[in-house]
């Protein structure tokens, strides 16, 4: 138990001498390798691919809206409404 305890403090003991910016700076060397940055890009180009795909794509909300509206017509001139 005490061999724990004694790292444990340890531990606490370095942590407690990492300030904000040593902490700022080792993240921002997490991020600054090539790797990170090739996945960043790939996640933009697919972003990108997928906003354009849903570019043509109707809200349901304003899908039934349209429906109703084309319902009301369909009321007042006397057609029939399609079936699916």
């Amino acid at each position: 138990m005490k061999d724990y305890n004694g790292i444990r403090q340890l531990s606490l003991n370095i942590m407690a001498k990492i300030t904000i910016d040593k902490l700022a700076e080792m993240v921002k060397k997490g991020f600054d390798n090539a790797a990170t940055k090739q996945q960043f890009e790939d996640v933009k180009r697919d972003l990108t691919f997928i906003k354009g795909q849903l570019a043509d794509v109707v809200r349901q909300s304003e899908f039934d809206k349209l429906e109703g509206r084309v319902e009301c017509l369909e009321n007042i001139l006397k057609i029939p409404a399609r079936k699916k």
